[in-house]
């Protein structure tokens, strides 16, 4: 602090000036933006890489998807003008040659212009006719014509377009619970089981 005492007598009031911590608010506000600015750039990178990571599936290059990838309708010019279907597929396949059966297959439904998601299940046990093969059950489809065939046999069935997929195997379900580092269970005794 400095002081300032205006006239020689000692009888005059001591004046103290406060100085400004404005400079201080500003290196504190700036060190936030920057550390701020770092934090988002980081995150940017890192979404960027995970999306590339994810993106890098080998499967994607696979007989299988190019196949299915024919039979898609295409994706409407502007996303809220019609309704977008995405068929989810979970697959017990492990990449041997029967291909394995889709036991899971849902329909996903996102309309953007009522702001609305659905969803309908089918039963892997349901009887349909599956194109190119006949009547049997819907996750036959998967087995005996791969994505494609699956994607065909939910088309004929709703009659409705589908625009998108996604496979679950057992090796995405693998990674995926490796990668979250595990699933643990509380088992509450122990059991014998023998897979003779």
């Amino acid at each position: 602090m400095s002081t300032v005492n205006p006239g020689r007598s000692d009888l005059q009031p001591t004046y103290y000036v406060v100085p400004r911590r404005r400079g201080r608010l500003m290196k504190l506000a700036g060190w936030m933006f920057f550390v701020l600015g770092t934090l988002a750039v980081a995150g940017a990178l890192f979404a960027n890489e995970y999306g590339n990571y994810a993106l890098s599936n080998p499967g994607n290059d696979s007989l299988d998807t190019k196949q299915a990838t024919q039979v898609l309708a295409p994706e409407p010019k502007n996303l809220p003008d019609k309704p977008i279907n995405v068929l989810v597929l979970g697959t017990d396949d492990r990449g041997s040659k029967s291909g394995g059966r889709s036991d899971t297959l849902i329909l996903l439904r996102l309309d953007f212009k009522r702001s609305f998601i659905s969803q309908l299940s089918f039963p892997r046990d349901l009887q349909v006719n599956i194109p190119g093969h006949g009547t049997d059950k819907i996750n036959a489809a998967y087995s005996s014509g791969g994505t494609k065939r699956a994607i065909e046999t939910v088309k004929q069935l709703t009659g409705e377009d589908i625009q998108y997929f996604f496979n679950v195997d057992f090796n995405a379900f693998r990674r995926l619970v490796n990668d979250a580092g595990g699933v643990f269970l509380d088992v509450d005794r122990h059991y014998f089981n023998d897979n003779s």
